[in-house]
């Protein structure tokens, strides 16, 4: 089977979702329309998450046209069809449902975003440590890491287990370590050797700083939102010199998806915070 499924090169079984439509309609082009329909869907989901921030209009129809036309999300709009630029409006549900304090439309949403890609899972446990830095939501965002942590475990395992070369996709997002055991081990034994993985050249963090002010910089101003995203690209800071890397130090094809939506959340909240 090997690179041949949507379980082996990525895990992406949400791909499933479109058998029934193609099946129905018989058309790819039905197929794309929809997908599209859907991955814009998230400009209306972030007008109702702006909404909870009940800032002034001017200001919230600002935040939207930001969103708009920020130029990450006109590239991940720019995929015809993969499953990634899913994750821009799965994503913002979650963010909303968190916001609303729904547990469980949270728990669907999060459950969807897990068969969009591998890292959804690594995602979402960084909103979860990032969240531990407000008192009140240190309990839940706990909870939300361990759950979201063992889930991005178990769909990398899947992932190694169909993948045609056994252990590659975890040295692919952690550079040395070829399982979740020899990274914890190596995290135990040599901390510092994992942070010089993930964080030594500085330059690494580039693609990073241009997305913050894509964005106007107002995330710099919500730790919780800067912290999310800094432990959301770790997977991809050791891939220094391949070609994935290249794509994500330009934030170009699909690499966008899982970051904008957190993105938007902690412009969000900056802007109420300078408000």
């Amino acid at each position: 089977m090997g690179l041949r499924t949507h379980l082996g090169d990525h895990f992406e079984p949400i791909m499933a979702l479109y058998s029934p439509v193609a099946w129905i309609f018989g058309s790819p082009f039905t197929v794309v329309l929809l997908h599209s329909l859907f991955v814009l869907s998230s400009v209306w989901v972030f007008w109702q998450l702006s909404g909870i921030f009940k800032l002034p209009w001017l200001l919230r129809y600002l935040l939207w046209g930001m969103f708009i036309s920020n130029m990450y999300f006109q590239r991940v709009l720019g995929i015809l069809f993969s499953p990634s630029p899913m994750a821009l409006p799965i994503f913002l549900l979650i963010l909303l449902a968190w916001e609303r304090k729904r547990l469980v439309p949270f728990c669907m949403y999060s459950i969807l975003l897990l068969g969009v890609k591998e890292e959804a899972g690594l995602t979402l446990a960084s909103c979860g440590v990032a969240l531990c830095l407000s008192p009140t939501q240190r309990r839940a965002g706990a909870v939300l890491a361990i759950l979201a942590i063992a889930a991005f475990v178990a769909s990398m395992s899947i992932v190694n287990h169909f993948h045609e070369n056994l252990g590659s996709k975890w040295a692919m997002l952690f550079g040395q370590p070829r399982s979740f055991r020899e990274l914890i081990s190596m995290a135990w034994h040599s901390p510092l050797a994992v942070v010089r993985l993930w964080g030594w050249p500085l330059k690494k963090f580039i693609p990073l700083g241009k997305l913050i002010l894509s964005s106007g910089g107002f995330l710099l101003v919500f730790p919780q939102g800067l912290l999310a995203l800094i432990l959301a690209t770790a997977p991809h800071q050791p891939a220094l010199g391949s070609q994935a890397f290249e794509l994500f130090h330009k934030l170009e094809s699909y690499y966008p998806s899982f970051l904008v939506p957190v993105l938007l959340w902690g412009t969000a909240h900056g802007v109420r915070r300078m408000w």
